[in-house]
Formats: C-alpha cells, sequence, structure tokens
C-alpha cells in the first residue's frame, strides 16, 4: 500500500469520526476558546494555506443561531456542524495521525484534514454558500 493510499484513507477515516462528534454548548465554548491557539499555528507551516479556510469554520461555529444585520438567522446543519466542530477539534489537538511536536511536518495532516472537511461540508449541503450568502459575501 502506498503512503498517498494510506493518507486518504486516515483522513477518511477521521472525517467519519467527526460526522459522529457530539456538538454541545461544552465542545462549542472549547473550541471557540482554542481559535488564537490555532491563529498562532497557522501562521507559518502547512497551515498558512489553509488560513481563510479555519477562519470560515471558526466563522460559522461562532456565528451559527446568530442574525445577521437583515435578521436572517444563521443555521448551519447539525452534520455540517458536526464536521466543522471534529475539523476544528482535530487541529487543537496535539495528538493526532502526525504529531504537532514535530516541527514543520507536524501540521500536515491538519492541513489535510481542514482541506477534507470544507470538501466533506459541500458534500452535505449548501451550509458554506448559505452562510456567505448570510454573511453578506
Amino acid at each position: 500500500m502506498n503512503d498517498k493510499k494510506l493518507s486518504e484513507e486516515a483522513v477518511n477515516q477521521e472525517l467519519k469520526r467527526f460526522e459522529r462528534t457530539e456538538v454541545n454548548d461544552s465542545t462549542i465554548s472549547y473550541t471557540i476558546e482554542k481559535e488564537e491557539y490555532v491563529k498562532r499555528v497557522s501562521k507559518k507551516g502547512p497551515l498558512l494555506d489553509k488560513v481563510a479556510d479555519l477562519k470560515l469554520l471558526f466563522e460559522m461555529l461562532k456565528n451559527n443561531g446568530k442574525e445577521n444585520s437583515k435578521g436572517e438567522k444563521l443555521s448551519i446543519s447539525p452534520a455540517a456542524m458536526a464536521v466543522v466542530v471534529g475539523a476544528l477539534l482535530y487541529v487543537i489537538s496535539p495528538i493526532d495521525i502526525i504529531p504537532d511536536a514535530i516541527p514543520v511536518i507536524g501540521f500536515i495532516d491538519d492541513a489535510a484534514i481542514i482541506t477534507a472537511a470544507i470538501a466533506q461540508i459541500k458534500r452535505i449541503g449548501d451550509d458554506i454558500k448559505e452562510y456567505k450568502k448570510w454573511k453578506g459575501e
């Protein structure tokens, strides 16, 4: 089995686990509290290219259930929210497929997870498009 196949399988296993993530006030609060950490680690290495995607995921998480200036309430589907929270928790966790303690390459798996999470959310439905519309983009 080649490394690419093994890597794809590992990422897909993590995505399946994300879909089962329990999204509650505790997991949401914990994830939002760690946003500064994610901002720090994403300033270099593999996560640098994922800054916009990370920002999008955090914004979707923080704004779900809120109203915009037009009075429209944002409602992200439970399945998409599970992927958002699961992916962000994965990035926050120092223990994952490639441990974050390994300089530079430690965040390669995190970048792959973010990419896969965005793709998974798009497969689930139009939550990203709806968020951007809600935001006025």
